[in-house]
């Protein structure tokens, strides 16, 4: 079974990033086939593994792409990811991407 988020609040926050990171990515819509693969083939540009969840590694390539600070390690990102745009939560994630 693929994975899929339990919240998909952070999916506009995502495909934001990944369009800013030169990923073409639909404008809207839930988690799909179409985000994963958006997500594989922006982990794949930065050496990551392709595996389409968009895990701590990924959030913190995504960083600069989200105008956060460069060089923030993995769960810095999440943490930043979580209160950019005031959210105060993002689903916990344990994946290598």
């Amino acid at each position: 079974m693929a994975w899929a988020p339990s919240d998909s609040w952070f999916v506009p926050l995502l495909r934001g990033g990944l369009r800013k990171a030169g990923v073409t990515v639909s404008d809207s819509g839930p988690w799909n086939p179409e985000l994963a693969s958006a997500v594989k083939t922006f982990q794949g540009s930065k050496g990551l593994t392709k595996d389409g969840i968009p895990g701590p590694n990924t959030w913190q390539a995504l960083g600069p792409a989200l105008g956060l600070v460069a060089g923030l390690k993995a769960e810095e990102a999440v943490t930043a990811a979580r209160t950019l745009r005031g959210w105060a939560y993002m689903p916990t994630i344990h994946a290598q991407g």
